[in-house]
């Protein structure tokens, strides 16, 4: 798990190492409680300190397992993300030759890099014998009008890993998809709406694919995608991929996250979940109350039979002891 967690961030400086049977010195230097069996430490590079000129030249940052849960994937991989966005660490320097200024493509340049993909132009875009790069974003296509929306910060990343690859002349075709309105099309790529945004790499004449797992960043992307092309991550079979629908209006896109008949819909079934839950949790405890009940009864039963029996042997001994 824990390197399948380190290629998910390729881009970041991430080293991973173990201590097997560590003793309680050394437990306590990495804030660990001495009677923890398993526990998860980041070490995070901080400012030298000139006045503890033997000070260690990182800090500590422990996994807590009350408030993240146990050792999960999707557990641990929140806590290092967490970790990367509070001490983000320093990237590698990009040559001249790798740096992909945007700003000196038409508007009509990009747009034919990252095209927006419909069910009319799937066949087109994302057909035959081509690798397709899918970007899954969760807003409307009419919220990249507003070039300060979370929308388009996010496809302009994209456009530059499209730009960037085809400069390098990779054979992937980049598009992407409101994953939010098609969401049979994400789901059947193992994108849910939690893990947006992010890209995925399909091949529909081999029906397999990849996505991607951690930052969606312009760094982390393009090494996904580098990933792909050495082999260095595996593909997934994927089957028959379900066909994009109609295209969502501005408000049917608003509905898909609280239903087609608003918020009330969602409360109310909410309710008869939680009145469910309480009746099930009710006639648990009842059944668990008439156990208990037999079971002292039957507790109670085995104490007087065991009771009589010694009164039975002392009336004996008795008999015995006059004779």
């Amino acid at each position: 798990m824990m390197k399948g967690l380190l290629h998910s961030v390729p881009s970041q400086k991430i080293k991973l190492a173990i201590i097997h049977d560590a003793d309680e010195d050394l437990k306590k230097q990495f804030l660990v409680k001495p009677s923890a069996s398993t526990s998860l430490v980041c070490l995070v590079p901080t400012k030298a300190n000139p006045e503890e000129p033997t000070s260690a030249p990182f800090g500590v940052v422990a996994y807590d397992k009350k408030t993240m849960g146990s050792y999960t994937y999707p557990n641990v991989m929140q806590f290092i993300l967490q970790v990367l966005a509070q001490y983000p660490h320093p990237q590698d320097a990009k040559s001249e030759e790798d740096t992909i200024d945007l700003s000196s493509l038409e508007a009509s340049s990009t747009n034919s890099l990252v095209p927006y993909l419909t069910k009319e132009n799937m066949e087109d875009r994302c057909g035959g014998n081509k690798i397709c790069a899918i970007g899954f974003f969760e807003d409307h296509v009419d919220t990249l009008s507003d070039p300060e929306s979370r929308h388009a910060k996010w496809w302009t990343i994209f456009a530059h890993v499209a730009a960037q690859s085809k400069q390098h002349r990779e054979p992937f075709h980049f598009m992407w998809v409101n994953g939010k309105c098609q969401k049979d099309f994400a789901e059947a790529f193992g994108v849910g709406l939690f893990q947006m945004p992010t890209v995925a790499v399909y091949s529909p004449s081999k029906q397999r694919y990849a996505t991607n797992v951690g930052l969606f960043d312009e760094e982390n992307a393009a090494a996904f995608l580098k990933s792909m092309l050495s082999g260095n991550i595996g593909t997934a079979p994927i089957g028959d991929v379900p066909e994009l629908g109609e295209e969502c209006s501005f408000d049917e896109f608003q509905e898909v996250a609280v239903g087609a008949d608003g918020v009330a819909e969602d409360d109310e079934d909410l309710d008869d979940m939680l009145s469910e839950i309480l009746s099930d949790e009710k006639q648990q405890r009842d059944e668990l109350e008439k156990e208990l009940k037999a079971e002292r009864k039957q507790s109670k039963k085995g104490k007087k039979k065991h009771k009589s029996k010694k009164k039975k042997s002392k009336k004996k001994k008795a008999k015995r002891d006059e004779l």
